[in-house]
């Protein structure tokens, strides 16, 4: 919860530091999963790499410019064995890049 106290501007009310914190406040961070991407913690995650699945867009152009004011684009990574990038430090960053 540091970054929402230390950074309320920003936002986001709570990170996590990987795995362990994942299960050590499994129901906290359960709860919030669940409401922000309506995934509950007893369904399986499937990954699709299969770029052939993937839906064209179909939204028209005149219900975005009538909805959308702005939009950002955000990707994350988290690698086995290091901090998530809330709690990176400067060790982790080596091990990723080697």
């Amino acid at each position: 919860m540091k970054a929402g106290v230390m950074l309320p501007h920003v936002g986001v009310g709570i990170t996590n530091d990987g795995v362990e914190s994942l299960n050590l406040y499994k129901e906290l961070y359960d709860k919030i999963v669940e409401g922000w991407h309506g995934f509950k913690p007893e369904q399986m995650h499937v990954s699709n790499m299969n770029a052939g699945d993937l839906k064209p867009f179909t939204i028209s152009q005149d219900i975005i410019n009538k909805y959308v004011k702005s939009t950002r684009v955000r990707a994350g990574r988290s690698v086995s064995g290091c901090s998530l990038p809330a709690f990176t430090n400067a060790e982790d960053r080596k091990m990723v890049e080697d």
